[in-house]
């Protein structure tokens, strides 16, 4: 094996330091590495980059379960620290490559896995492979899986003999594979696997989309892995930190949030899914060997809380505000109809109470007549 033997763990050597002292080496990057220019690739396979589109079969996007993981795709996660950001994506990582087909992922009816992943690389900045497997561990205990073993692969970006960055992912991967297929690769936290800055005009985008995204693209496409970038907010809090290139790229964005106990994941962006949210509450405990113990358990969002003690027609009226969230008016839930026990709309007092609740309840707001969800984030989505 070449240098990455020593830096790639799988979960169940995690218990076993290298005891050997290896000074760093440096390893060529893609950068460093003499390619042919654009030009004569295009050149060489030019033949192969033009398809009509009679010779083209239309193949829907493969998501493995429910609309939040994609087979190849890249997706990114954010929210502040001590969210429980890293925790989810774990809990994920091991429900992913222990779960069978069919199975409910976290236990929420509508993510039924589809197909489960074999192997998992992550390649983690903040902890060690003996701290990552002790998280992943609390986890196991709390959902009643395995603990990690072959088919969880870490690799400690800054604690090895070469400081990793997202140039390496696909050396890992070669490395990795060496065992048998790869089906998702975790970067966790991405900005501290980041290259060093090409761009010098104080626009981090030009930098973002030519050394991390469209490399990142290039491997979801070829290597058929779904890509998973875990980051914080920035300065506002109001996004993600870094380039909005980012989100831009990525075909689900989801948005991790804590709040008065209550763990919520939700999508901001999902190019060829209906966007969700699911919400699960943090239990903590240990068991009678005193190992630390965690566990999600999915409850309903504050949201679904608020909607399932109204009426019948403000329930209607809801569903309806949200397959039209951006589009439709509010005249237009006026004039649905909202068909009740044997007739077959109701009363426009019935609609107006309705409609004062899911406003009195902070669920809906106007925009010049445009009905919007208060915690719509549509906005924000970068195509």
């Amino acid at each position: 094996m070449g240098e990455f033997d020593k830096t790639l763990h799988s979960a169940e050597q995690a218990g076993l330091r290298n005891p050997r002292n290896v000074p760093p080496r440096p390893v060529p990057t893609n950068g460093e590495t003499a390619l042919p220019t654009p030009r004569h690739e295009a050149e060489a396979e030019a033949e192969s980059l033009l398809v009509t589109m009679d010779q083209v079969t239309a193949a829907e996007p493969v998501y493995l379960a429910g609309g939040t993981v994609r087979e190849s795709g890249v997706h990114l996660w954010w929210g502040p620290p001590n969210f429980y950001k890293t925790y989810s994506c774990i809990w994920l990582a091991l429900e992913m490559t222990q779960l069978d087909e069919g199975d409910q992922l976290f236990g929420v009816p509508g993510m039924e896995i589809r197909r489960p992943w074999k192997r998992v690389l992550w390649l983690g900045d903040e902890e060690s492979a003996e701290e990552w497997k002790w998280r992943a561990e609390n986890l196991a205990r709390g959902h009643g899986l395995q603990p990690p073993g072959a088919e969880l692969i870490f690799a400690d970006a800054s604690g090895g003999p070469v400081l990793l960055t997202t140039d390496h992912i696909g050396l890992l991967l070669d490395e990795a594979e060496k065992d048998g297929n790869v089906d998702a690769v975790f970067l966790d936290p991405l900005p501290n696997l980041l290259p060093q800055a090409t761009s010098t005009d104080g626009d981090p985008n030009p930098s973002a989309l030519a050394r991390v995204c469209r490399p990142l693209r290039r491997l979801a496409k070829t290597r058929r892995v779904g890509i998973f970038m875990l980051t914080h907010p920035n300065a506002s809090g109001l996004r993600e930190r870094g380039a909005t290139a980012y989100r831009g790229s990525a075909d689900v964005v989801v948005e991790v949030k804590f709040d008065s106990g209550l763990l919520t994941l939700l999508d901001v962006k999902n190019r060829d899914r209906e966007r969700g949210q699911m919400s699960f509450r943090p239990e903590w405990s240990r068991d009678s060997a005193g190992n630390m113990v965690l566990k999600f358990s999915h409850t309903d969002t504050p949201t679904e809380s608020l909607v399932k003690n109204m009426s019948p027609t403000a329930k209607m009226m809801f569903s309806a505000a949200q397959a039209g969230a951006g589009r439709i008016r509010q005249a237009d839930l006026m004039e649905a109809k909202y068909p009740y026990k044997n007739k077959a709309d109701v009363s426009k007092r019935t609609k107006f109470r309705a409609l004062s609740d899911l406003f009195n309840a902070k669920l809906i707001c106007t925009d010049n007549g445009i009905v919007r969800l208060l915690d719509d984030d549509s906005g924000a989505d970068d195509d």
